[in-house]
């Protein structure tokens, strides 16, 4: 990201040929990490790989570029709106109970051995995890401060 904020760089990717050249690339990345999503998920029954990861975050970075083509301030005016602040906080205000509860549901879930695709089944995996993800965090991260007194209530501890 620091490349692209040369002026040199991004007068270059500025361009005519710059622009085809981003589309183009952007266009490939899609393509190509639908297809390896595909294919790791249903084919391996795996849902983390090192390869996706980097796929998925080739296709972020060209995204951004993709996104940026025409005014460089575009993806700054959006994460600025309060729509998407507003969003971003509500995601952030349960993504530890994400990180601790995602993985033994997605286990739990692959476990049953549904007859369905797991390609298919990554949809309901998602809905899943951030529902209860949501639900625990609505009673313990969001409400962590009280959540700490009332322990330290039950356990007779000093208020810190």
């Amino acid at each position: 990201m620091l490349a692209i904020s040369s002026r040199n760089i991004n007068s270059k990717l500025s361009g005519n040929r710059g622009m085809k050249l981003i589309s183009l690339l952007f266009a490939l990345s899609l393509a190509t990490t639908l297809y390896a999503a595909y294919a790791i998920i249903a084919w391996t029954g795996q849902y983390y790989d090192l390869g996706l990861g980097l796929l998925l975050s080739i296709f972020m970075f060209l995204g951004i570029l993709f996104f940026n083509r025409s005014s460089p301030t575009r993806a700054s005016r959006l994460i600025m709106n309060k729509h998407v602040i507003g969003l971003t906080t509500i995601g952030a205000a349960y993504s530890y109970t994400l990180f601790l509860t995602h993985y033994p549901i997605i286990i739990m879930l692959n476990g049953l051995n549904l007859p369905v695709n797991r390609f298919l089944m990554m949809l309901p995996i998602l809905l899943i995890t951030n529902l209860t993800a949501f639900c625990v965090a609505h009673f313990t991260e969001r409400k962590h401060k009280e959540l700490a007194k009332t322990i330290k209530k039950w356990l007779r501890m000093s208020q810190c």
